[in-house]
């Protein structure tokens, strides 16, 4: 992507009508112009033909920006803000060296330094030291991160290929991202049983891999591309009817990928799917759990809703099931996750997440499932602060659980 051709190319469909305002987070958190969709696009347009100097200030209001795209799926003149962002912010860091900062995911790197950080980080888990860490680490970037850090308990390893149960329906790659087999273990063995009892055969690749969208959305072009290639690569090489993403943040991009990368990612068009989404629109015959006692709700992460346009797939995905679910108040407003904001931004992060806090509070919410690890483990760590009881998981985490509870009772 050339950042000035695409900002000369897609800023012009932009009217000016202000509809986004209200959709807009920070603007409705500080009802200032240059930190509504509509400023932001006036200010990477000035930008781009040298109207505007790349100094601090004009860092700060499109950095404040949490890309959650709730003004594009609501455009009228659908505008693709979240491809100007993104070229706003590398024009950025091109012309505005002080906004240098490195938010590249080593997580997901196939090389000793990003084996080393996944083994270090699942040694961390198991090591019981996240307490004292906590401690010692207070509010710094740090500590927060800590903070977020699920407890529960590891599953690995898991296998790179898993036969589906029954009569195979079809072949499917489990996407893991670089920050599954670290964080949500758990998550993607409960997906892989799930899409072998839906009678898919799983592939679940053993390389690293990274979407890419922390570099994309920071602005920094080569280190995404770089990902989204590897990815696109890897992932084409499988002979399967789908590619599966658990988060619904990297699935995001895996959809759009043929947009930033051309030909090479045409092989994927039309076959990456957000877990839930997909299991909702299949026949899971005669699958179905236990209900739970206690309420549960469903968080939708703007990724799911506004990017890949998902919203209700979990509802309808839990529903199939038999497992009541309603969905948790103001759902179409961001939870203040946005990948790295909650680190970089935690005074606005923590204000967007309250309410969500507030609800569960409220509404004395048993499980709250969310199909986005980012927002998952930001609001559970809101959770925790006042010591609500609510449990926050993926939803096929649950799912997988009540249908294993299922199977016992009837044996």
């Amino acid at each position: 992507m050339d950042p000035k051709s695409t900002i000369e190319k897609l800023a012009d469909r932009c009217v000016l009508c202000g509809l986004c305002l209200p959709h807009c987070p920070t603007y409705r958190a500080s009802h200032r112009e240059a930190e509504s969709p509509r400023g932001r696009i006036s200010l990477i347009l000035a930008l781009a033909r040298g109207q505007l100097e790349a100094d601090a200030t004009l860092a700060l209001h499109l950095n404040n920006c949490l890309t959650c795209r709730a003004c594009e799926a609501m455009c009228p003149s659908e505008v693709r803000y979240g491809r100007l962002i993104v070229a706003g912010r590398a024009l950025l860091r091109e012309q505005h060296r002080g906004d240098e900062r490195s938010r590249a995911m080593l997580l997901g790197r196939d090389n000793l330094t990003g084996r080393t950080l996944r083994g270090a980080m699942r040694a961390y888990r198991a090591s019981g030291l996240k307490p004292i860490a906590n401690r010692l680490l207070g509010d710094s970037v740090l500590g927060r991160l800590n903070r977020l850090v699920p407890d529960a308990g590891m599953e690995w390893p898991l296998p790179e290929f898993s036969p589906a149960r029954g009569t195979e329906r079809g072949r499917v790659v489990l996407f893991a991202g670089c920050t599954g087999r670290v964080l949500e273990p758990g998550t993607l063995g409960a997906a892989l049983r799930l899409l072998n009892r839906a009678g898919y055969a799983v592939h679940l690749p053993k390389a690293a891999m990274c979407c890419g969208a922390l570099d994309l959305h920071a602005g920094e072009l080569a280190g995404a591309e770089k990902a989204m290639s590897r990815s696109a690569e890897l992932l084409a090489a499988y002979d399967a009817d789908a590619i599966i993403g658990i988060a619904s943040g990297c699935t995001g991009v895996l959809n759009e990928l043929e947009s930033w990368l051309g030909p090479e990612a045409k092989p994927l068009t039309g076959r990456v799917h957000e877990i839930t989404a997909f299991l909702a629109e299949q026949d899971l015959g005669e699958l179905q759990a236990t209900p739970p006692e206690g309420q549960i709700a469903v968080h939708e992460p703007c990724s799911q809703r506004n990017v890949l346009r998902g919203a209700g797939c979990t509802l309808r995905f839990l529903e199939r099931l038999g497992i009541p679910a309603t969905p948790l108040p103001g759902n179409d407003q961001c939870c203040g996750a946005a990948g790295e904001y909650m680190l970089t931004h935690p005074e606005s992060a923590d204000a967007l997440r309250q309410p969500k806090v507030e609800s569960l509070q409220e509404q004395g919410i048993r499980y709250l499932v969310s199909a986005n690890i980012g927002c998952a483990l930001h609001i559970a760590a809101g959770a925790r602060e006042v010591d609500l009881v609510a449990e926050v998981l993926h939803p096929v985490v649950l799912a997988e659980r009540l249908l294993a509870e299922a199977e016992r009772e009837e044996a």
